[in-house]
């Protein structure tokens, strides 16, 4: 087999897991998705697989949800802002790429989890029609927000949390795959 293909069936199944696991049950807001993003950035610098598999984990997470769900709950008037929050995430990740892993994962997770839910609320506030469109109307977004995820898990905990540990096991699966290979190099 290529490094190619090994590479291209490597993107295939990190994309499939990653959307998989939005579908399938779990805490709100608690998947790989941001972590891999940041760390896409980080380990690929420019290189379009980094961006590509939390992108496309979406995208096909999306219609998954869409099928199973409702086209409503798949496709929504914010779907925009959090594609792009997943790229301004994987350009958090290529700045941060010669940072430390300690920095990376926690500072980087915990940044890229606080700005998803300041700008996906705000989001909901300004394109939506639930919340006045004043200051006041903004916290009661923000308000809603934190209600919506403490109901089903606090957002700090959930959003921070499974970041700070899916960027610590992809950068011990990448390290482990370094080992390896050097190994086998030999």
């Amino acid at each position: 087999m290529t490094k190619s293909s090994i590479v291209n069936y490597t993107v295939i199944g990190a994309t499939v897991l990653i959307a998989v696991s939005r579908v399938i049950p779990h805490w709100p807001n608690f998947t790989p998705v941001m972590a891999v993003a940041l760390l896409g950035g980080a380990i690929f610098g420019a290189k379009r697989y980094g961006f590509i598999i939390p992108l496309a984990a979406m995208v096909l997470s999306d219609l998954l949800l869409g099928l199973v769900m409702g086209w409503e709950y798949a496709f929504h008037d914010t779907q925009i802002v959090v594609y792009g929050l997943m790229a301004v995430i994987y350009g958090m990740g290529v700045w941060m790429r010669n940072d430390s892993p300690v920095k990376l994962v926690f500072g980087g997770g915990t940044a890229a989890a606080v700005l998803f839910f300041l700008v996906t609320n705000a989001a909901v506030w300004m394109f939506g029609s639930m919340y006045p469109h004043n200051l006041s109307g903004l916290m009661m977004s923000y308000s809603a927000g934190l209600a919506f995820y403490r109901d089903g898990g606090n957002f700090l905990f959930n959003a921070i949390a499974s970041t700070w540990l899916f960027s610590g096991l992809v950068l011990v699966a990448r390290a482990m795959a370094i080992r390896v290979s050097e190994s086998t190099a030999q």
